[in-house]
C-alpha cells in the first residue's frame, strides 16, 4: 500500500492540471518532456496519475447527470449552482462549475500527453519498458481517453476531438473544425478503442497488480473495463443507427455476454464474477457498497474509483449526501420520485433513509467512510444486455435478465430463447436476475403491457387481442400478412413498455450512479420519442407548474444535452 501511495501521489502531482479553467492552460504549463520521461519510473507514476484524474470527473458526472435526471435534488442549503442544474436554468451557464466540461477534457489531454510521450520513449529506448507492461499502459490510456470522450458526448452532445498525436499545443482556437456531434463521435471512439495506438488497442486487459508488483485483484478494478465501455458504445451507436439494421445491438449483447462468460479480455477464474450470484443476494445487496472493499465486491466491481482519505483525498459525494451531523456541505437528497420508485424494495433501505425529515442518500454513506465509487459494475452489464435484446426484439430474453435471470432457464435445458450458443456457459446457470437477486417480484413486459401505470414511455393504446400470438406468426410472414399493421403496433408497444421497465429498474438498482438519465436519453433517441425523457423526468417536480414547464422543455431533444459555449469562435 505504501508503494502504491507513493506512485499515486507522484502521478497525480505530475499529471493533474491546476484548478483553473482547463482552456486557460498553455503549452508551457505542462511538464517538459526532457524532465519527465528520462526515467522509466516517471512513466509508471504518470500512468497512475491518469487514474487520479477520475476522482474529480466522477463527482462532476454524478452532479450533472443526477441533478438533470429525476432521482436527486438539491437541499435547502445547496448553493445556487446546484439549483440551476436541477431546474435546467442555463442563464448563468458559463459561471456554473457543475456545467464546466474541464474535468473530462483534462483526462483527454493527459491521456494524449501520456500516449504521445510514452510511445516516443518506447521507440527511443526499446526494451526498457517490458513489452507486456508497455502494452497494458497504452491500452489503459486508450480506454480511459475513450471513456472521457464518451462522457463528454453524453453530457454535451459532442466534443472537440483532439488527436492523441498532437503536440503539447492546446490553444482551442485551432480546434474549430474538430467538434464532433455525438453520432460521429461514437463511431470515432469505437474505431479508436478497437485500433488504439502503436498497434495496441483499448480492449487489452490491464492489471495494475502486475504493473506495480502489488497483490490483490482489486487493483484490476481501477482501470476502465473495456468490455463494459464497448458495450455502452455499441448501444449508443445503435440508438443513432438504422433500426432495420441492428448490428450494433448485436455487438453490444455479444460483447457483454462474452464478458460475463469470461470469454472476454477481462479474464476469468471466479465462478461468481459478474454473474449476480453469490454474496450480494437479498438483504446483503447493501454490502456491494460497504466501505471496506474486499474479495466479494470484486465479483460485482468492473471499474472502481478510489479515494485515499489518509492522503487527504475527499470523496465529496459522501459529504454532499450526509446530514447525520452538522455539515455545511449537505447539498443533495433523493427526490420523491425515487422514494416512490423503491418503496417496498429491499434496495430502498440501503439507498435512502429518512433523517431529520429529509430523504438522505445512504448508498455511499452506510458508515460515512466510503472510499470508492463504481463507474461500471456487474448489474450494468445485464441492463445493457436487456436494452440491446429489446432493440433486437428478443423480448422474452430481456424480461428474463431484469427479473429472475437465466438460472431457471438453465435448469430447464435453456430452451427458447436461451438456446443460442452465446448463452451456453455455466455462469448463466447461477444468474438470478437483477430483481431476483434482491427477491423482488417479476415485472414482465408481457404482464404489464396493457396497464397504463407501466406505460410511462409510451401513451398509445393497443388492444390485447392484437398481441403476442400475432407477433410470432406475422413476424415470419412479413408485410403480406393482413394484420401486419397490428403486429407493428404490438412490437412498438412491447418495446416501449419493456424499455420503460428497464429504465425503472436502472433507477432502483443504479440510482445515484450516473446511469438513469443517460439510459432514458438513449432510449428516447432510439425510439424517436421525446416523451421517453420529458414525461418521466418532469415528474421529479412536485409543483405542477414546474413539472409542466420541464416536460415542455424536455420535449426538445436538444435540451437533453448541455449547450456549453467552448468559445470556439474566439
Amino acid at each position: 500500500m505504501k508503494k502504491l501511495k507513493t506512485i499515486f501521489v507522484a502521478g497525480v502531482s505530475l499529471l493533474v492540471l491546476s484548478s483553473c479553467s482547463f482552456f486557460d492552460a498553455k503549452p508551457e504549463d505542462f511538464v517538459a518532456e526532457e524532465d519527465n520521461y528520462k526515467a522509466k519510473t516517471a512513466i509508471y507514476a504518470d500512468f497512475m496519475g491518469l487514474l487520479g484524474t477520475l476522482q474529480d470527473a466522477v463527482t462532476q458526472l454524478v452532479l450533472v447527470s443526477e441533478l438533470r435526471g429525476d432521482l436527486m435534488m438539491p437541499t435547502d442549503q445547496a448553493p445556487s449552482e446546484f439549483v440551476d442544474v436541477y431546474m435546467y436554468d442555463m442563464s448563468n451557464i458559463q459561471a456554473n462549475y457543475i456545467y464546466d466540461p474541464a474535468p473530462f477534457y483534462r483526462i483527454v489531454m493527459n491521456c494524449n500527453d501520456f500516449l504521445r510521450r510514452t510511445v516516443k520513449y518506447n521507440s527511443d529506448y526499446p526494451g526498457v519498458l517490458a513489452t507486456n507492461i508497455y502494452r497494458q499502459m497504452i491500452g489503459g490510456a486508450v480506454a480511459l481517453r475513450t471513456w472521457a470522450y464518451l462522457t463528454l458526448g453524453k453530457i454535451y452532445g459532442g466534443a472537440v476531438y483532439y488527436d492523441y498525436a498532437m503536440t503539447g499545443e492546446i490553444d482551442i482556437s485551432h480546434m474549430r473544425d474538430k467538434w464532433k456531434e455525438m453520432p460521429e463521435l461514437i463511431k470515432e471512439l469505437i474505431y479508436f478503442m478497437n485500433n488504439g495506438v502503436d498497434n495496441v488497442n483499448g480492449v487489452i486487459s490491464v492489471r495494475l497488480d502486475e504493473i506495480f508488483g502489488l497483490s490483490g485483484n482489486q487493483w484490476r478494478r481501477m482501470t476502465i473495463a473495456p468490455d463494459a465501455l464497448l458495450t455502452e458504445l455499441y448501444l449508443w451507436e445503435g440508438a443513432y443507427g438504422d433500426p432495420e439494421n441492428p448490428v450494433s445491438y448485436e455487438k453490444a449483447v455479444r460483447r457483454a455476454v462474452n464478458c460475463i462468460a469470461d470469454k472476454g479480455v477481462l479474464g476469468g477464474g471466479n465462478e461468481n464474477r459478474w454473474s449476480l450470484a453469490g454474496y450480494f443476494q437479498g438483504d446483503n445487496w447493501k454490502n456491494i457498497f460497504k466501505s471496506n472493499f474486499g474479495g466479494d465486491q470484486e465479483n460485482e466491481a468492473m471499474t472502481t474509483v478510489f479515494w485515499d482519505m489518509e492522503e487527504g483525498q475527499d470523496n465529496m459525494l459522501m459529504k454532499y449526501f450526509n446530514n447525520t451531523s452538522v455539515n455545511d456541505l449537505y447539498y443533495l437528497k433523493a427526490t420523491s420520485t425515487y422514494a416512490n420508485m423503491v418503496s417496498g424494495d429491499k434496495r430502498s433501505a440501503a439507498t435512502i433513509t429518512s433523517n431529520y425529515g429529509e430523504r438522505m442518500i445512504t448508498k455511499f454513506n452506510q458508515d460515512f467512510t466510503n472510499k470508492f465509487f463504481y463507474l461500471y459494475r456487474g448489474a450494468d452489464l445485464y441492463f445493457m444486455i436487456a436494452e440491446g435484446l429489446t432493440a433486437l426484439e428478443r423480448f422474452e430474453a430481456a424480461d428474463q435478465l431484469i427479473n429472475q435471470g437465466t438460472k431457471a432457464a438453465h435448469a430447464n435445458g435453456y430452451g427458447e430463447p436461451f438456446d443460442a450458443p452465446i448463452w451456453w456457459h455455466g455462469k448463466f446457470s447461477r444468474c438470478p436476475g437483477v430483481r431476483g437477486r434482491v427477491g423482488a417480484s417479476t415485472i414482465s413486459s408481457k404482464t404489464f403491457m396493457w396497464q397504463d401505470r407501466y406505460a410511462d414511455l409510451h401513451r398509445a393504446k393497443y388492444k390485447q387481442e392484437t398481441g403476442e400470438y400475432l407477433y410470432e406468426t406475422i413476424s415470419r410472414e412479413g408485410p403480406s400478412h393482413p394484420q401486419y399493421e397490428q403486429y407493428l403496433a404490438y412490437r412498438e408497444r412491447r418495446m416501449h413498455v419493456l424499455d420503460s421497465l428497464i429504465a425503472q429498474e436502472v433507477g432502483r438498482e443504479l440510482g445515484f450512479e450516473a446511469k438513469r438519465f443517460f439510459t432514458l436519453v438513449r432510449m428516447g433517441i432510439q425510439l424517436k420519442d421525446p416523451d421517453v425523457v420529458a414525461q418521466v423526468v418532469s415528474k421529479k417536480f412536485d409543483d405542477e407548474d414546474d413539472a409542466y414547464a420541464a416536460a415542455q422543455l424536455l420535449r426538445d431533444p436538444e435540451t437533453w444535452f448541455i449547450n456549453y459555449d467552448l468559445q470556439l469562435s474566439k
